[in-house]
């Protein structure tokens, strides 16, 4: 017995590092362990004994250096995953390590802060390898026969095997476990139910097997193409009955029925109420309602007292932050797990981006971003959508600092676009990102005196600076609208790509004069749209999210557009919009569903459990319905024209 506990120490030594750092990866994270623990121990042990068995195969030194190269690979993926969850709120995937390498370099001080504030956390991290080295010095690491090899191959698939019976276990939450094995669900909750080595694992096979071939639900809906009058809802004359009997694919065949059955928002009295208006649309770098002030920043807030005044908007955080917070406000869409959604659109059909609505029109566009200009592929996507696209590097002449200056970036470039009689511009901002100190933000310490007499925090007033920016530059905007004449046929679209994740939570309450009980509370931010010909503010208390903004835009300028299509509503219309969160958490009206924690809180009056069932399904539909638009390319089978 002592000789087989011997060949088998160095095994269960790794297997017990591995599961050491599954554990301190749910505590780091998550706070807690549950019963959910399993998943990560059966299905990654799978994987454990599988690279044991490649180890053994080599014996010797050779084996054991290679089990220490496993071991050390896995310590990178874990502190990875914590280190940049604890940095940005969310997980980085796969597809980001390989496609953003040279853009993590370019925040070399940021990564470099990170590491130096998470020293504590590396230490425990690489307590496994010191407990492991000392046993690969002490036992040997044998080559093994074949039969030796095939039981721990079995092993492993034993393992495997029992983790997928597992995965018909009852969950309490609504999102069944083996659902969210089987699919390209969001990554946070695949971490925390299966774990960083499954999850990883689980990403790799997306990469590998064809989207299509997921198990996936692909639920036939009873179809009803529905006459419409053209006049009274935002619908566009599709024939899904045409494009269903001759569809081969039965994935878009899917969506198509789908899509048929989605019912349209009805137009209303804010229908083209800014027909034939200019359109300037801004992404705003870490923007939210606490960055307006009527001392500190007093064009952003003329722009929202005197514009529509959205109480209760929503600016929720997706896995590629900033690329993604652009793809919702830009495409009306909800980002794809495990990739770059928007670098991945370059190419497809998007009728409905309002920069393909305005050349419908004959209208000219124009994009800019004050950061480098291939930064997340913008140098393909961005060109792609607007005719005129520069950046810093091909064309837009401001001054490299870290972060660049948005008013700078205004002073450049309206006389290029202002000149003209009509115009579409967009801008992604950049001075408002983080880190927000002195000495790590060029724009904070640009704008220090203005909020140096504040009583707060640095880092709170280090944002504040930043943000003061922005507020210079929107003021030089409308300066120019003036001087250009355009005041009067311009609207001004501002939202956030995600909420100043660069601040810590004391630091957002102390800005925001509230206490953050929640995500919801977290990613509570602010919507501007604002013309100045405008006679008065409009307050809007209807809970809403950036997944809106392209159906209530599309509607005030009277674009003809298909709301079945899109993700959101128009804010303005007829239907309860859904604030949907990266890991199937929803609010509307009625109720506020935390998925992660399977938790339901009833705003109003306490629905039925069936309602609230709907209410996730739909939000879930959703965001597989995006998946699949961009993986399908879907829009372009629809032949619009």
């Amino acid at each position: 017995m002592k000789k087989i506990l011997k060949n088998y120490v160095i095994d269960i030594c790794l297997l017990v590092c591995f599961m050491y750092l599954e554990i301190l990866f749910q505590i780091h994270i998550f706070h807690e362990l549950s019963f959910d623990i399993i998943y990560p121990f059966l299905f990654g042990c799978s994987v454990i004994m599988l690279l044991l068995f490649i180890v053994h195969l080599f014996g010797g030194k050779a084996g054991k250096v290679l089990s220490a190269v496993f071991l050390v690979f896995m310590i990178i993926v874990f502190l990875i995953q914590m280190i940049y969850y604890d940095k940005f709120k969310v997980f980085t995937s796969i597809f980001s390590v390989f496609h953003g390498t040279e853009q993590v370099l370019g925040f070399g001080s940021e990564i470099k802060d990170s590491i130096l504030k998470n020293i504590d956390l590396i230490f425990l991290c690489f307590i496994p390898l010191i407990m492991y080295l000392l046993v690969l010095v002490k036992f040997d690491l044998r080559k093994i026969h074949f039969k030796e090899g095939c039981i721990r191959v079995i092993t492993a698939c034993l393992f495997y095997l029992t983790g997928i019976l597992c995965l018909m276990i009852p969950h309490s939450g609504m999102e069944p476990t083996l659902e969210l094995y089987l699919n390209n669900r969001p990554s946070i909750m695949v971490m925390k139910r299966f774990g960083v080595i499954t999850s990883f694992r689980l990403q790799l096979r997306e990469m590998v097997i064809e989207f299509d071939n997921r198990a996936i639900k692909k639920t036939v809906m009873p179809f009803n193409n529905t006459k419409f009058d053209e006049t009274e809802v935002n619908q566009m004359d599709i024939d899904f009955s045409s494009l269903i009997a001759s569809e081969s694919d039965p994935m878009i065949k899917n969506m198509h029925q789908y899509f048929a059955n989605q019912k349209a928002t009805l137009k209303n009295e804010y229908t083209g109420m800014f027909k034939d208006y200019n359109l300037i649309m801004i992404t705003a770098e870490a923007f939210s309602d606490y960055a307006i002030d009527e001392q500190l920043t007093p064009t952003l807030y003329k722009m929202k007292t005197e514009g529509f005044d959205f109480k209760n908007f929503y600016n929720p955080l997706w896995e590629v932050s900033t690329s993604d917070g652009e793809y919702v406000n830009v495409m009306g869409l909800y980002p794809k797990p495990g990739v770059w959604s928007f670098s991945q659109s370059y190419g497809h059909e998007l009728p409905f981006v309002l920069a393909r609505q305005y050349q419908k029109l004959g209208v000219e566009t124009f994009a800019y971003h004050n950061h480098y200009y291939n930064y997340y592929d913008r140098d393909l996507t961005h060109a792609y959508l607007w005719e005129n696209y520069k950046g810093l590097g091909n064309g837009l002449d401001v001054k490299a600092t870290w972060p660049e200056s948005d008013l700078e970036m205004i002073q450049k470039t309206s006389d290029e676009y202002m000149q003209l009689d009509r115009f579409h511009t967009y801008f992604m901002s950049v001075s408002g990102h983080l880190n927000y100190t002195w000495t790590g933000n060029t724009m904070s310490s640009k704008n220090h005196e203005a909020v140096a007499d504040l009583n707060m925090s640095e880092l709170s007033k280090g944002y504040l600076a930043a943000q003061i920016e922005l507020d210079k530059a929107m003021e030089q905007l409308l300066k120019d609208l003036e001087r250009y004449d355009h005041l009067d046929d311009t609207l001004i679209v501002i939202a956030a790509d995600h909420y100043p994740y660069g601040l810590e939570k004391e630091n957002i309450e102390e800005l925001s004069g509230r206490k953050i009980e929640d995500d919801f509370d977290l990613y509570k931010s602010t919507l501007i749209i604002y013309a100045p010909s405008m006679k008065e503010s409009i307050e809007v208390d209807t809970i809403c999210s950036s997944i809106d903004i392209l159906p209530t835009v599309s509607n005030l300028l009277g674009f003809e557009y298909d709301s079945r299509l899109l993700m959101g509503v128009d804010i303005f219309g007829d239907q309860m919009p859904l604030v949907v969160l990266a890991d199937g958490s929803f609010m509307n009206g009625e109720v506020k569903y935390d998925a992660q924690n399977s938790k339901a809180v009833f705003l109003d009056k306490r629905i039925s459990e069936t309602r609230l069932k709907s209410l996730y399904e739909k939000a879930a539909k959703k965001l597989e319905m995006s998946a699949w638009i961009l993986e399908k390319d879907y829009y372009r089978s629809l032949y619009l024209k």
